[in-house]
């Protein structure tokens, strides 16, 4: 299983689903490139991060494996799934969708991204960039996010879960996703926001079991 948080995120993002997992799957779990303890080279596009994680996955994955993908960690996934398709048994993309919608939180994120290794210094758990690469990531990296062509070419089982209270993502976007994924199931927790992994472990734990057992590993 192969785990890639989002924007400003870190592998820590998903430690209580590394944690109820680690029983049943070999599990890797990465800081993208100038998040956690990975280093940041400098201005940074899509396919940049794209080829990191296919350079991690030549060379620590040998066999099949399956993708969780929350955020912008979706769309890597999504990129990452077109490129290898007879590899990738599955995806479940979390809080995510074709692209990312430039609306009044995203703004104001934008304002604030060069403030936000203060938030880490408090919660270095969810923020896990220094500022310069944060404010890289909202101008210059995100808007170019756009999968909204690759979903058609995904045929392996897919699970979307949305909030719909998520003011980030759209809910409405991630099930516009789900629609034109050829094998999906969609789930929008009422009362969701941004993160499932953390808000409604429980219920999104049920739904990866469920996804996973749809899964064709021979």
């Amino acid at each position: 299983m192969l785990l890639l948080h989002g924007a400003a995120g870190s592998w820590h993002n998903f430690r209580l689903q590394i944690e109820w997992l680690q029983h049943h799957y070999r599990i890797l779990s990465l800081d993208l490139r100038g998040h956690g303890l990975s280093p940041w080279p400098g201005g940074s596009s899509i396919e940049d991060f794209t080829e990191d994680v296919l350079q991690v996955i030549e060379a620590k994955i040998a066999g099949p494996f399956a993708l969780i993908g929350h955020s912008f960690g979706g769309c890597l996934s999504t990129l990452v799934a077109e490129r290898l398709p007879g590899r990738v048994k599955g995806i479940a993309l979390l809080n995510t969708a074709g692209n990312i919608s430039q609306g009044p939180v995203y703004r104001f994120l934008k304002i604030f991204a060069r403030f936000s290794h203060w938030v880490a210094q408090i919660e270095p758990y969810w923020i896990s960039c220094h500022g310069s690469v944060a404010h890289h990531l909202l101008w210059e990296t995100l808007p170019g996010w756009n999968t909204w062509q690759l979903f058609p070419r995904l045929p392996m089982p897919c699970m979307v879960l949305s909030g719909r209270r998520d003011r980030l993502v759209s809910w409405r976007s991630s099930v516009r996703m789900a629609e034109l994924l050829p094998d999906a199931t969609c789930t929008v927790i009422q009362d969701g926001h941004h993160v499932c992994m953390w808000e409604h472990t429980a219920l999104l734990h049920s739904h990866l079991e469920s996804w996973l057992g749809r899964l064709k590993w021979e």
